[in-house]
């Protein structure tokens, strides 16, 4: 059993579809009893079913993350995008974390591209409360850039210099180009990797997405579009919330939303005063005063109501809201013991559950499966060879899913949490991943374009090298 198959088996249930009713009628409704990963194969099990995009709102950034981490899990071919916040606390510019801007932007610009496929966005109150340029902004500030088409490379240098691009000898994080004759690297805020231009003349020759370490192609592209921090350079824009940039279409999922909205009540207070002190203390002039830069708790709530909204988490639900409830357990925890475990199943079994159990590798179905043998205890189940990070039992469905980390008490990775890679000393392991006109960084001799394999003759034996040329065709 798959990831995809749970979620084709929940999209046929009666629960589902009566929840997949209420949403269509745009009625505000909330969910209760959702335990383990049910929390995320419901939602996506009535995703499955429309053509909207979904916003899900956790309380804070841990679950936030660990509900992306789930979301990837189960949407293989999904655009999913997490949406944090840029700051430490608010204006401190000087602690903006630039991955962050970058999966901001990246957001911003899918949701403005509004292109027909459906998306997920996973995001918390702090990621909310911090307000982005109008769409207008954006489009004028962006440069697009296509394959064959005309390029004015000072023009364009000139561009990402007036949007505070900084120019230095190798692209390593967001905000810098480089430049080497003809080609142009610029890691935009709008992507995760640095985007190399390869011009001929005036004319675009080649777009490609490379690995900040490697230098190695990952990815040819037909366009792109290079985005500034919008943050630092629009001083007048008018700023929205990411909630305003959305179709009044989508479903907005929220995990205890009145918490949410008071951490983003608690982060305007704390903007306010930190603004007052900088305006009293300082002589430095802030642009952006809280209302225009920050979103307020009111303004949040107003917000929401604008849109299909589904409440799942354990807050008490407001009255005259429609409740839909769902009959489930978490895991029980065995803390390794196995014996505990068997008994658990027996049960189930005798009740007539279907089993399901979740490993993260073969090795960990073989152990339990031998365990299961050497006690001579036949149970029916099926191996599900995923990642699911919590299990639960659906007394409703009669199904059990669980997973073999918290049978067995251990900690468990997620291993989709979003990230923009950084720079790093890595040396070339194998000569397979390079494709001929690839760039690689020589420790001494810096960047050249790799040509080939040659073989050279060293005392007594030959070995295969790494052909680069450099310019004016010098090679190594």
């Amino acid at each position: 059993m798959s990831t995809t198959e749970i979620l084709s088996k929940y999209k046929k249930e009666i629960k589902t579809i009566e929840l997949q009713s209420v949403i269509n009628k745009n009625q505000t409704l909330s969910i209760k009893g959702l335990c383990g990963n049910l929390n995320v194969v419901i939602p996506l099990s009535v995703s499955q079913n429309d053509s909207y995009s979904h916003c899900f709102i956790l309380a804070d950034k841990e679950k936030a993350l660990v509900y992306y981490s789930n979301l990837c899990n189960f949407l293989k071919n999904e655009k999913v995008y997490f949406f944090p916040y840029s700051f430490i606390a608010p204006y401190d510019d000087e602690l903006i974390n630039n991955a962050n801007v970058v999966m901001r932007t990246e957001v911003i610009q899918a949701l403005i591209e509004k292109n027909k496929e459906k998306i997920y966005i996973v995001t918390y109150p702090e990621g909310l409360f911090e307000k982005f340029p109008e769409e207008k902004t954006q489009k004028e500030k962006r440069s697009s850039i296509k394959i064959k088409e005309k390029l004015d490379s000072g023009e364009f240098l000139k561009t990402l210099n007036k949007n505070s691009f900084n120019r230095v000898d190798f692209v390593t994080e967001p905000g810098e180009y480089a430049v080497r004759g003809n080609i142009i690297d610029v890691f935009s805020f709008s992507y995760k990797k640095p985007i190399r231009i390869e011009l001929d003349g005036n004319e675009v020759e080649r777009l490609r997405l490379f690995g900040v370490n490697s230098q190695l192609t990952e990815d040819d592209v037909k366009s792109v579009n290079i985005v500034s921090n919008e943050e630092i350079n629009e001083k007048k824009s008018e700023y929205v919330s990411l909630l305003r940039f959305m179709k009044k279409d989508w479903v907005i999922w929220g995990d205890e939303i009145s918490l949410s909205a008071n951490i983003i009540g608690e982060k305007y207070k704390q903007a306010k005063l930190i603004f007052e002190e900088i305006k009293n203390k300082s002589k430095v002039v802030i642009s952006h005063p809280p209302e225009k830069k920050f979103l307020k708790k009111t303004s949040f709530l107003s917000e929401i109501k604008g849109f299909r909204f589904v409440e799942f988490g354990k807050n008490k639900p407001k009255k005259n809201l429609k409740e839909l409830n769902f009959n489930s357990s978490p895991q029980p925890k065995f803390n390794k013991n196995l014996s505990l475990l068997v008994e658990d199943l027996k049960s189930h079994q005798e009740n007539n559950y279907s089993i399901n159990i979740s490993f993260q590798s073969e090795e960990q179905s073989t152990r339990l499966s031998s365990y299961f043998d050497s006690i001579g205890f036949v149970l029916n189940y099926r191996k599900i060879i995923s990642k699911l990070s919590e299990g639960f039992v659906d007394h409703e469905s009669k199904a059990v899913y669980y997973t073999d980390h918290e049978i067995f008490n251990r900690y468990f990775k997620h291993s989709n949490i979003p990230k923009v890679p950084k720079k790093q000393k890595n040396a070339i392991k194998d000569r397979s991943e390079l494709k001929t006109g690839d760039y690689v960084v020589h420790i001494d001799h810096g960047i050249g374009r790799f040509v080939g394999l040659e073989k050279m003759q060293t005392k007594d034996s030959e070995h295969e090298v790494l052909r680069i040329v450099y310019k004016n065709n010098d090679v190594v």
